[in-house]
Formats: structure tokens, sequence, C-alpha cells
């Protein structure tokens, strides 16, 4: 026996199976063999015994704990994919066997030792040589029996795989069954201990590469034809070759194994292969291009099938110069235009092929461009029209537009007709570049002139002040670069109509009667009728009226307020009874935002007021869809956005927000509640004040606390109440202030010189009534004074201070009118004339306030449908 066989086996598994494994296997006279019983019921192979046939392996749970595995030293099989015990387990024992078989192999008579080599037999041999004519593709597997790591050396590693995959099912599709299948070698259809033996028959056979051999006969001498290196596969479990083999081989080709020292396995058998193209004559199956453009260079080309070589005769006639070619790709000059022969023969050792046809050529590309108009003021919009452009095939690849005459021409206007705005003056001259199909180009121009605009310009004595309003205007400063100035056009209102014309004159006097905004607009014209303009605002001071929002019926049930400085307006939309807000961009209100939609038509809300408080803006509605009073808070101070609106109290029909004490409270019809913080966050249960129908028509803090007015319906009263405390759990009873069917509907609270004062209308006898309480808190009241005594006067009341004295805004329904009277003292026992803010149906809604000093209010134009807002500036 070679023990240095045993010996070199050790070290095998020590560097494959753990290369920490400290101490080789034992070699004990008995060897330790794997003692397990078969499945065929035989006797276990001694320890001596040198049979080669691998026995059946058993289930590890069967093996007897003190037999089976030999026993090791150290750490087991570290380096394996696994180093679980059961691995470690079956690693050993088949470590173990192939010991066994591998000293076997050694005892035998004769041997020396293992030698490295090709495999030989069927152990190496390529079963399943193919090949592929039309891809002239040779295919084979890999085959060395034992190698189950594919590694191209059968030894002691590939142990490891069959203990990876131990007692699996070749074809269960549990796992890769083609892995599987390639490492049971003893092809029971189960990886078990039987495929060791394999390994040992096999031991130290490698293939480092695989050589194709050809021959001129089946049985003849092969020689090498190439060299496959082993990792030269495409893949797959056994690796598949496919190699290309050469053109114009042709023979028996087979496939050998050779180990890394150039020793060769057994060679596969044969087959024939025949690379070699077929014999094709030539056959012309297209020519390019077959038409092209007067004296273009032109290249020629022709499709041409069949076997190499092949030989051109090109034959263009009178198409061009040169008239022949012999040459694959020749480039002809093109002549005139024209309808012409052309010809080509190819020609190959196995025939020859001959094609005519006609070529077209076409006229060069000639560009043609008009302008319409030519000549005007900026901006000038004109047509540029190229459709007149002559092209092969009547066909223009490509417009490009240069509008400006710099030489800067551009694709994205790609079209035979284009408009260009000319903004500024001068002279221009606009081209057009066409492209036809075959790239030739052409270039027409035009020529535009922007007639250069005069300058308007003029001062004026005064821009602001009361009607009558006198300004003295002065466009002395105007001129023309060009030419001269010969009028001068003047639109004082900026109404598009021009009212007055000086000629040459640019100075003129003109007197403003009305209120209003008005942009005094010159006009100056030159000798060639350009013209230019030139505006200033002139602003007479008074009351200012202008429509806010008129996209569509919108409006009504208005709510007017301060939104941190500047005035607001929540309104209703009709048809669809959405509720919008508007607000101003400045604090006198000569511009307003777009409204945005507040609360949707599906809330059926209604009383919607709302109110800045401490800097934070929110407003109250009820729904009436479920009786509740809702609250929204707005994201930002002036109310551009709004949060989604969250409900606070059901059963409640009417609101009014009201900041006391800090806090922002909320009258709830005859109900308040109060919130238990500065920003609404948490609320008191409301507290019922009044027992009884009433309609709520105006609220306010009086030395504190809150009050209100209100009309009983129940006894036709104008009723005053007041709370004792900030919370208004205690209030006072209703105090009657006047009496009378619809007197008190249109009422409005002020606190005019510390005490509470009201204004509304007594209806009964069409008078605009004012009463002043005399007492802070509102507890006793004189009699009523009639502001205003005429029939249909008085609706919308609304009461503030103008001008440090009680005022009142109401609407004249006789005249629709929005009509404002002023008390003549500071408390209200006298007042003056009423006079007209706004006329035409206007007034309804009406709502009156000072807003940073300016006296503004906002109200419902009946005839144009629409919400409109006057100030004083």
């Amino acid at each position: 026996m070679n023990i240095g066989i045993i010996d070199k086996f050790r070290v095998d598994c020590r560097q494959t199976a753990a290369r920490a494994v400290a101490t080789a296997f034992l070699v004990l006279s008995a060897l330790l063999l794997c003692t397990c019983s078969r499945n065929s019921n035989s006797g276990v192979p001694g320890a001596h015994d040198t049979s080669l046939s691998a026995p059946t392996a058993c289930s590890l749970a069967e093996q007897p704990s003190s037999q089976g595995i030999i026993t090791k030293t150290g750490d087991d099989v570290s380096d394996n994919p696994s180093t679980s015990p059961s691995f470690k387990s079956v690693y050993n024992a088949l470590a173990a066997e192939l010991e066994r078989q591998l000293i076997a192999i050694a005892s035998r008579p004769g041997f020396t030792r293992f030698e490295s080599g090709a495999p030989q037999g069927e152990n190496g041999l390529v079963t399943d040589l193919a090949f592929n004519g039309i891809t002239r593709s040779l295919t084979w597997s890999y085959m060395n029996l034992g190698d189950y790591d594919l590694n191209g050396e059968v030894g002691v590693p590939d142990i490891t795989h069959i203990a990876n995959n131990f007692l699996a099912k070749t074809d269960d599709g549990i796992g890769n069954d083609d892995l599987e299948s390639w490492i049971d070698g003893s092809g029971n259809g189960e990886v078990g201990i039987e495929d060791v033996t394999p390994i040992a028959q096999n031991y130290t056979n490698n293939v480092s590469s695989y050589i194709i051999l050809i021959s001129d006969e089946e049985d003849g001498e092969f020689t090498e034809l190439m060299n496959v290196s082993l990792d030269a596969h495409s893949g797959g479990i056994p690796p598949v070759y496919d190699v290309l083999i050469p053109l114009n081989t042709m023979g028996f080709v087979a496939v050998q194994p050779k180990d890394a020292s150039g020793d060769l396995g057994t060679r596969s058998c044969s087959l024939y292969v025949d690379t070699r193209p077929p014999d094709k004559p030539a056959r012309i199956v297209e020519i390019s291009p077959i038409d092209g453009v007067a004296t273009a260079l032109t290249e020629f080309s022709a499709v041409v099938s069949g076997n190499t070589p092949i030989t051109y005769a090109w034959d263009f006639g009178d198409v061009g110069t040169p008239s022949t070619s012999t040459m694959m790709n020749p480039t002809v000059i093109l002549g005139k235009p024209g309808l012409y022969t052309i010809s080509l023969t190819a020609t190959n050792p196995f025939g020859e092929d001959f094609l005519e046809l006609s070529f077209k050529v076409w006229d060069e590309p000639r560009a043609s461009l008009s302008v319409s108009p030519n000549e005007g003021e900026p901006p000038l919009l004109v047509t540029l029209n190229a459709e007149d452009c002559v092209c092969a095939d009547d066909e223009v690849v490509l417009y490009e537009w240069d509008f400006l005459g710099d030489g800067n021409f551009s694709s994205l206007d790609n079209s035979p007709i284009v408009d260009f705005t000319y903004e500024n003056s001068g002279t221009f001259t606009p081209s057009v570049l066409i492209t036809d199909k075959f790239g030739a180009q052409s270039q027409a121009s035009a020529s535009v002139r922007v007639n250069t605009l005069p300058v308007a310009f003029f001062d004026a004595d005064n821009i602001e002040g009361e009607p009558p309003f006198d300004v003295n205007f002065d466009a002395s400063d105007s001129h023309d670069p060009d030419g001269v100035i010969v009028s001068f056009e003047w639109d004082f209102e900026g109404d598009g109509v021009y009212d007055a014309n000086t000629g040459q004159n640019p100075e003129i006097h003109y007197t403003y009667e009305e209120v209003g905004d008005f942009e005094a607009v010159l006009r100056v014209i030159d000798d060639d009728g350009a013209y230019s303009t030139y505006g200033r605002e002139i602003t007479t001071t008074g009351w200012h009226a202008k429509i806010i929002d008129d996209d569509g019926y919108v409006g009504r049930n208005l709510y007017f307020a301060d939104a941190n400085g500047y005035p607001a307006v929540t309104y209703k939309e009709s048809p669809s009874g959405a509720f919008k807000y508007i607000h101003a961009l400045d604090p006198v209100g000569r511009s307003w935002s777009g409204p945005i939609e507040l609360i949707s038509g599906e809330k059926e809300a209604s009383d919607v007021t709302f109110a800045a408080i401490n800097g934070a803006l929110m407003a109250c509605y009820v729904d009436h869809s479920t009786e509740s009073i809702w609250l929204i808070r707005a994201n930002d101070s002036l109310g551009d956005s709004w949060d989604e609106p969250v409900e606070m109290f059901s059963g409640w029909s009417s609101e009014m927000l009201l900041l006391v004490d800090g806090n922002p409270a909320i009258i709830l019809g005859s109900g308040y509640t109060r919130s238990y913080d500065d920003i609404g966050d948490s609320w008191r249960e409301p507290v019922t004040w009044y027992q009884g129908w009433i309609d709520i028509r105006s609220a306010a803090v009086v030395g504190g606390l809150p009050a209100v007015t209100f009309y009983s319906e129940e006894f036709h009263q104008l009723l005053y109440a007041h709370a004792y405390d900030v919370n208004g759990e205690t209030w006072s009873d209703g105090i009657k202030i006047d009496f009378g069917i619809g007197t008190g509907l249109y009422s409005s609270i002020a606190v005019v010189e510390g005490n509470p004062a009201i204004a509304y209308l007594d209806e009964l006898y069409d008078r605009l009534k004012y009463v002043r309480a005399l007492d802070p808190q509102g507890d006793l009241w004189p009699e009523s004074i009639i502001v205003y005594e005429v029939s249909d006067a008085g609706a919308y009341a609304s009461l503030a201070i103008y001008n440090d004295n009680p005022a009142i805004v109401y609407q004249d329904r006789s005249e629709g009118s929005l009509m404002l009277v002023a008390a003549e003292d500071p408390i209200g026992t006298s007042w003056g004339e009423p006079f007209v803010i706004d006329h035409g149906n206007v007034g309804k809604y009406a709502s009156f306030r000072v807003i940073d000093g300016t006296p503004c209010m906002a109200y419902y134009d009946y005839g144009t449908y629409s919400l409109k807002y006057a100030a004083y500036y």
C-alpha cells in the first residue's frame, strides 16, 4: 500500500473541507469505515474490501452513534457552504467512504500512485456532439465523471456537493434537479454515498480544454482544428459549449478532452461538417437612388446577392458625369433635369444579372417669398408666404426662417406660411431657406419697413383734487425721431374716446367734474401715420364706486368687515348657493384680489360672518343641511387660502363673530358662546340668553361686553340686550327700542361717544330712525330721532362713525340709490341732508365700515347682479 497517496488524500480533505482541520484522518487497521445497511440487505464491506461498487447510503438518523463517522480532531469542514453539525457528519461519512475506496484502489497489485490525466473511456466521453449547418455551431456538453463542482478536476472538493444535496431526488422538482442529476454519479436517481465511487474511480482526472479535431475521412487521421478553453462554455449543468466553425470548413470533426499537462482523453465520435456557402449567381436586388437633383454629387449603390467576388458595370447614359463606372458605389455629378435610363450588370463566377431602370433628375430648388403687409406701425403683424417655392417632387422637406434678417435661421416654424409680429421700428429683411429631399437648399428674401414710432409724453400741473378740478396738460416733450408730430389727441377719462384734438399744439386745459380715478391719455401721430400713447393717473377726491365681482349673480347676503386693515367681503353666488370671499389689495380698496370659493353650495350655508381675531382671520356660518354652526380659519392674514371647515354646535340657526375681552365669541341666534382661548380652539357650551322667536340684526361689543339688536317676530318690536359678563352667563332682558310691524328688521348697532346707538328702518311709516342710549351699557334709551322721512327710504341701514360723527348708509328703494346721511354733532342729535353714493338699483345688503381711517362700504347692485364697493379717497 502506498501510504503517500493516502497522505495526499488527507491533505486534500483538509484543504477542501476545513483548512483549519487539525489532523489528518486516522488510518486505523479497520479503517473505521461507515457501517450502514444496504437497500439490498447485503452485508457491509469490510475494512479491507477492495470492491469499487458504491454502497447504498443509509439515513443519518439510522446510523449508530458510535459508528459510520470517522472521528477527527480540530474543526470540521469550516470552509464548506454549511458548517452545521448534520452537514459535518454527512461530509465526514462521505470523506471516509472516499478514503476507503481510494485505499482499496491503491491496494491493488501493481499500483504505484494516482496519476493526473484526462478522463478516459465513458468517464469523459462526449456523446452529444451536434452541428447546426445554418449557424455553423458545433455543440457538446462537458463530461468528466466525478467532477461534481465543475472545476475541471475530480478530487476531494467534489464531496462537498454530495453533502450539500445529500438524499436529494433528481426528478422531484425540489431544488435544482439538473445539479442533483449531475451529482448523482451512480445514476440511481438520488444523491447519496454511492456517488462517492465515481470520485474514487476518476480521482485526479482533469480537463483543462477541448480540442476540435478534423479529418477528411471518418476513420482517417485527425488533426487539430481549434482549441477551446474549459471556461469557454455558455453555462448550464453540465456546461454546454457552442463553437462557431470557420467558414469554408469541411470534413469529419470530433472533440477530445485535454488535461493540464497536454495529455488527451477519449475522443468523441465524429460527424461531418461543411461550412462552405452555396453556389449562388449574382442577382441585383435593388439600385438606389432612383432620382436626384441637377448638378448634385450623387452616390449610387446596389444590393446584390450571390457568392463573391462580384464585379460591377454601371452605365449612366446621359444622366451625368462620368457616364460609366466599375465601382461598387460610384459617384456621379448629375446633369440637366429630365428622365434618363441607367443600368447595372453584376457578375460573379456563377453567373451575371442585368437591371435597367428610369432615373429622374429634378431641377434645383428655387425659393420664393412674399410678405403682406410689408410696412406699418409696430407692433406690425405680417404674413410671410413661401408657397411658390420650386422643389424636387414638389416636396419641401424643411422651411427655415430668419425674420429679422440677421442670419439666424430657425426651423421652429416649419411651414410655408407663417405670421410674425415686428415689435420694434426699423427696416428688416426676412428670409426663407428651403431644403429638398436631397438636401439641396435655396434662399429667398423680402423687405419689411416698420415705421419708428413717435414718443408721447405730457406733464400735468395737478393730478389730484376735489371736483370741479382744473388740470393744465403740456405735451411739449413729445417728439418723433424720424419725422414730425402732426396731431395731439386727448382722452381725459381713459375710456377710449378722444375728447379733443389740438393739432400741432401740445397744450390743453381740462376740468374734471366727476369723482373717480381717471387715466388721462395722450395719443401723438407722426407724419407717416404712426402713433404712440402715454397716460397718467388723475384722481378726483370723493366717493369712488366700483364693481369688484360680476362673475354671475354675486353679492347677495354679503358681510363686510376689516381683514387686518384691508376691506374684505363674503357674499353669495347664485344659483349655486356657494359663498365667495374677496379682499382688497390695498387699505383703501383701489384694487381687489380675485374671488375664491369659501363654502361650497352643498353646505346650504347662510349668515356667513368673519372677523380678524388677534391677527387670525376666521369665519362662521350656518349649515342648514345639518342645522349646525361651522367655523373655518384662514391660512394667512388676508384669507387667500382657508382650512377645511370644522363643525362646532348643532341646533342653532344664525350667528355673528365678535372679539370679546381678547377671545373670539359668537352670537348664536338667541344663544352665546365664547372661546376659552384667544384663537378659538376650545369653546364653552352655548348659553341661551332670550326665549322667543327673534331675528338678530346686529351685534357689537359695548363697554367690553357683547350686545345685540334684534327683531321680535312675536311682538313686532326692535329690542336691545347685553351681557353682564364676558362669558355671557347672564344677560339683560330684551329692552324695547321701538315697535311696529317690520320696525327694526333693518337695524345696525355702533358705539357712539361711549354709549350704544342704533340706526334702523321704521318700515310702518317709511322713516329712517336713530337712537343713542343714555348710559354706557344701554339699559336706558330715549325716544328715537327721525333722521329721514321719505317713502321706501332706510332699508339696509348700517351705522358707523364718519368724520367723528355718526353716519348711516342705507338704500333708497324708491330711487334705487345707495345713500349716506351724517349727523351734525358727535352724538347724533341733529342730522344733515342725505346724499347719493351710487345709483342704479343698488344698495341692497349695504354694510358701512371705517377701515384704517377710510370710510367704505360694500353692497349689492341688483341692476347688474354684481358685488360693488365704494370708498372715500
